[in-house]
């Protein structure tokens, strides 16, 4: 009689001590791939992540960012350089997916071109892709907004509903 709740117990113990135990799970990283810029001369602040440039009428430059594979991989990136845009959460956004294509005067697009918009990398290696900047001939008011907006293109096929996109957002002010 006493044997059957001793046994529960037994059970009962044996459950919450294996309920307990980590469950590892393994996906992809998000360190697959780096894009970092190298500063501008141009640049107001040295020490930024991002392009906060300062120009005359009429300058040109070509910026340079560097994207490296940190994997043991090939990988496929693709690249564009948008105009940013605030979605519907206040959240500043470079991917294009959320064009406005209302009329706010200058548009960034008109004087920023990217060099490469397709991009391989063998594992491990870093390649340079170029932002050429022409600025217009008379002077704006403002600021103009923009970014690099570089993604990971997924050769996996995708089972289910979730589809995991890895891409990394440099902003451009002018």
């Amino acid at each position: 009689m006493l044997k059957q709740p001793i046994s529960l117990i037994r059970g009962l113990f044996l459950v919450l001590a294996f309920s307990f135990l980590p469950v590892v799970a393994h996906g992809e990283s998000l360190d697959s791939f780096d894009a970092v810029i190298h500063p501008s001369e141009h640049q107001i602040e040295k020490d930024q992540l991002y392009y906060d440039l300062q120009y005359q009428p009429n300058e040109t430059e070509r910026l340079t960012v560097t994207l490296t594979n940190r994997t043991e991989q090939p990988i496929k990136l693709k690249a564009a350089f948008n105009r940013a845009v605030t979605n519907s959460l206040g959240v500043v956004e470079y991917s294009g997916m959320n064009e406005d294509e209302s009329d706010f005067g200058p548009n960034i697009t008109d004087y920023v071109k990217l060099s490469d918009q397709a991009i391989d990398l063998a594992p491990k290696e870093s390649k340079d892709i170029h932002l050429d900047v022409k600025m217009p001939d008379k002077e704006f008011e403002g600021v103009l907004a923009g970014g690099l907006y570089i993604e990971q293109i997924s050769t996996e096929k995708v089972e289910g509903n979730i589809k995991n996109v890895f891409s990394r957002e440099i902003a451009v002010l002018l």
